[in-house]
């Protein structure tokens, strides 16, 4: 895991279990098991589901997207 801070844990329990979850990077990052620059480039290919801008520096992926996206690509490999 990216993070052992009780925080991260309540964030990624969080995002496992409700699909209106606004996730962090490091999140997102522990849910599909990629790296942040991967991330970031299937993002601006296309191939990501891209994240929400709250603030300049604050970006956050809603959970549901990242857990569909997730789903397409095991039911595609299977």
């Amino acid at each position: 895991m990216p993070d052992l801070n009780p925080l991260f844990h309540a964030e990624l329990a969080a995002a496992v279990a409700s699909d209106d979850c606004l996730a962090r990077l490091t999140v997102v990052c522990a849910l599909t098991g990629l790296r942040t620059s991967h991330i970031k480039s299937m993002v601006k290919r296309g191939a990501f589901p891209r994240s929400i801008k709250l603030a300049p520096k604050v970006v956050r992926w809603r959970a549901g997207d990242v857990k569909r996206w997730l789903a397409e690509q095991v039911a595609a490999a299977a």
